[in-house]
């Protein structure tokens, strides 16, 4: 299991809720290097009860958001329209969306994984854009949610 203290740098600028701030009153602030800095201790702390990092789960991204990724790797906009959600099929493969544009498809598991293939055989793309992409729109892509040490924010918005 990922730890929060190991990945919580991925995520500056999202969404941090603080149960009191200096008047006592609970907010949401933008994750700063100050934070990091001054508050590391209290962020990553496991019961959360100052601090939690706010994060979406990958299930709850948008079809602009999926073909912006399709973009980034494919170097072109999506031109087609069949964009399928695959729920878990059996134990090997992972919950993820798929659009196909003709013989090419881009596959976005929810275990973060990405894979990109033309006529079934898959090409080199740099997956780094991909992975910049998804931490600066808050995913989470570490399983902090489900392990308790962020909040979901499409259950729990505050």
């Amino acid at each position: 299991m990922t730890q929060l203290k190991e990945v919580i740098h991925f995520y500056l600028r999202c969404p941090v809720w603080i149960t009191r701030n200096i008047e006592g009153n609970p907010v949401i602030e933008q994750l700063t290097p100050h934070m990091l800095y001054d508050d590391y201790d209290e962020l990553c702390e496991p019961s959360g009860e100052r601090m939690r990092l706010m994060l979406r789960p990958l299930s709850s991204m948008t079809e602009e958001e999926m073909k912006h990724i399709w973009k980034l790797i494919h170097r072109r906009d999506f031109v087609g329209n069949n964009i399928i959600w695959f729920d878990k099929e059996s134990s090997s493969s992972a919950k993820r969306w798929v659009l196909s544009s003709g013989c090419e498809r881009l596959g976005i598991e929810m275990t973060g994984n990405i894979w990109a293939d033309s006529d079934l055989h898959h090409f080199k793309y740099n997956p780094h854009f991909a992975t910049a992409y998804l931490l600066s729109r808050g995913f989470d892509l570490f399983g902090l949610i489900e392990s308790n040490q962020a909040i979901d924010t499409t259950h729990n918005p505050h």
